[in-house]
């Protein structure tokens, strides 16, 4: 429901980033339905969006980067 990749939340939980209220049962994590619509909906509202991972990487751009770039003007 979350959209996320299990490995994804546990390094947030980790982290202690962005996630809806954890609540351990032993040691797993579980989330209550209630909150993560209500974290949902809060994401949702604020507009935030989802950004793109690769524009961060180190090292020498990929072709479809370099690509892209210029057909930009140079400006990606």
């Amino acid at each position: 429901m979350l959209g996320l990749a299990p490995r994804t939340i546990y390094n947030r939980l980790h982290t202690r980033g962005d996630l809806p209220p954890v609540i351990y049962l032993g040691r797993l994590p579980r989330f209550a339905i209630t909150d993560i619509h209500e974290w949902l909906n809060a994401k949702r509202s604020s507009g935030s969006r989802v950004t793109n991972p690769v524009s961060g990487r180190r090292g020498r751009p990929t072709k479809a980067a370099q690509i892209a770039k210029r057909r930009m003007g140079g400006f990606a």
